[in-house]
């Protein structure tokens, strides 16, 4: 036979043909076992899917047995987080009754209950009605109704401010449109089908472009503390040397000091004319700073004639009227302005003596924004309007004030002026005790630090708070003078310093700035002058221990 080496020979060359074929093998066996693995997570994910719907089903019909009803599905719903007290107060629609609101510069005002059922051609009403139903539950109906005449966006809110009730209720009935003439008869049975049109109606919400037109008037600056002003007649004359007078124009402004009057009233009419042209001219106004004797020719102008004199003449124990505070309403066919008497209305806890009280106490929470006022400063009648009070009382009260104004003797240049909430001039919150529009800000710490903080944690918190941290403490100029230190702790304390001192610049106020003070003027000080020091100490360095990790 042959040798062993050629059949091993031969056997090699056989394995080595076959390896193509066993590879296609394998690699067949390989894609049918995957294939079958992925068969069967399908099949598996089919069985999870089934079974998992078989047991909602099964728990629905549990809970129909047991009588329990099943959510709807915009009951699932997150309703929007929106803040409506601002239109709407916390007692609408708690207690069975008719509350309709009127479409007025895109807000819903409140209509006495008095007008019921008479509405505008020309507005947009919202009509809440709050009932009591079969089992003894508060239930309400909503409806927005559209004169004929009204414009686009009283129409357009009234809808929406329509679904801010229902939002604002939790109320799950529909908002229904009801147009002037085509009222459908469920809305009809809420008057009692007893409701009248009458034409008119209020100005349009939109912006219309108009001159602005100012009443040129001068004011007399007088009060210590907080600063009051008294309108006086557009005469040189008026003027006093004593006093600060602030003549306005318009976009003019002119603050005139007489040649005895303070430099605190003087700042203080000057910050005071700042107020005036940041809130009621927008900024452009040109304000301008006069001294007695120093006035150009357009200011004489203004007060017809430059006086050969100007002379004192406001008596030293002057002191204005008290102003009174009204409150207008309408009664059942009349009108009522009964008189506020702020003193009973001021909030004391320790001591409500009225007696106690100082006088001109007039506080901004007086006024509530459903109501209308009339403040009578005799020389000066203002009538506040508030946001949510109703069309009629406002004019009514307009008219009131004209009638009030020419009631009583009053000089010539008394003026009546409307405020509406949140648009009051300078002069009328001058009238009321601590009624300034500021924010409280915290000096200590800057705006990038403020919107970050809340959003930092752990040690990056706290290298951001010592990052921001500001050098100085401002805290400090608010707070009372230190008393002044004993002569033998200032000495002590003076030596104390004096040895980590490594120099010393001073400085002295010339005009508007500083100018560097002489080394052989060092000690010296000057009563009339005013002096600043900068000292630089060798302060040693000192190391931190490092955090336990």
């Amino acid at each position: 036979g042959p040798p062993p080496a050629t059949v091993a020979a031969a056997a090699a060359a056989g394995s080595g043909a076959k390896d193509p074929l066993a590879r296609k093998m394998r690699l067949r066996r390989r894609k049918d076992s995957a294939q079958d693995d992925q068969a069967k997570q399908v099949l598996k994910g089919m069985s999870d899917v089934a079974q998992e719907k078989n047991k909602k089903q099964e728990e629905s019909t549990d809970a129909r047995a047991s009588g329990g009803k099943a959510r709807r599905w915009d009951q699932g719903l997150e309703k929007p987080r929106l803040d409506y007290s601002e239109f709407f107060t916390e007692d609408v629609g708690q207690l069975p009754g008719l509350t309709i609101w009127q479409i007025e510069n895109f807000v819903p005002v409140l209509v006495e209950e008095a007008f019921h059922g008479k509405f505008y051609e020309a507005d947009c009403y919202i009509v809440l009605k709050t009932f009591l139903d079969d089992s003894g539950s508060l239930n309400w109906e909503i409806y927005y109704w559209i004169g004929g005449e009204a414009t686009l966006d009283k129409k357009a809110c009234s809808a929406i401010h329509a679904v801010n009730l229902r939002n604002y209720l939790g109320a799950e009935c529909r908002t229904v449109r009801e147009e002037m003439g085509e009222e459908s008869e469920e809305f009809l049975q809420v008057f009692d089908n007893d409701i009248s049109y009458i034409e008119g109606g209020t100005a349009s919400g939109f912006y219309t472009v108009e001159d602005t037109h100012y009443i040129t008037r001068m004011y007399r600056v007088y009060g210590k503390k907080n600063i009051k002003l008294e309108p006086v007649p557009l005469k040189g004359s008026s003027l006093d040397p004593r006093f600060v007078f602030l003549l306005d124009r318009g976009l003019d402004i002119y603050v005139w000091r007489g040649t005895q009057a303070t430099l605190s009233s003087t700042t203080k009419a000057r910050l005071f004319a700042e107020k005036i042209n940041k809130n009621e001219r927008k900024g452009k106004a040109e304000i301008t700073l006069l001294v007695q004797g120093q006035e150009p020719p357009e200011f004489w102008e203004v007060l017809g004639g430059e006086p050969s004199e100007i002379k004192k003449h406001v008596p030293d124990d002057f002191w204005p009227p008290q102003p009174k505070l009204y409150k207008v309403g309408l009664g059942l066919g009349y009108l009522e302005l009964p008189q506020i008497n702020y003193k009973l209305s001021v909030e004391h806890k320790t001591r409500p003596k009225v007696e106690l009280l100082p006088k001109m106490r007039l506080l901004q929470s007086l006024l509530d924004t459903r109501c209308v006022y009339i403040l009578d400063c005799w020389s000066d009648v203002f009538i506040w309007l508030g946001r949510k009070s109703p069309r009629l009382v406002r004019a009514a009260a307009l008219k009131l004030g004209q009638e009030l104004c020419g009631m009583l003797h009053r000089p010539r240049h008394a003026t009546v002026s409307r405020s509406l909430e949140g648009t009051e001039a300078q002069v009328f919150k001058a009238k009321f005790k601590n009624w300034d529009d500021v924010l409280t800000v915290d000096y200590t710490r800057n705006a990038e630090s403020v919107l970050q903080g809340p959003g930092l944690t752990g040690k990056v918190k706290r290298d951001a708070e010592k990052k921001d941290q500001m050098k100085a403490d401002l805290t400090a100029l608010f707070l009372p003078r230190q008393p002044p230190m004993a002569l033998a702790e200032a000495e002590q304390l003076m030596e104390e310093w004096n040895e980590d001192l490594d120099g010393m610049e001073g400085f002295v106020l010339e005009g508007k700035k500083f100018a560097r003070l002489p080394e052989e003027e060092f000690g010296h000080f000057y009563t009339q002058d005013c002096y600043v020091f900068l000292c630089r100490y060798w302060v040693p360095v000192e190391y931190e221990e490092e955090e336990e990790k």
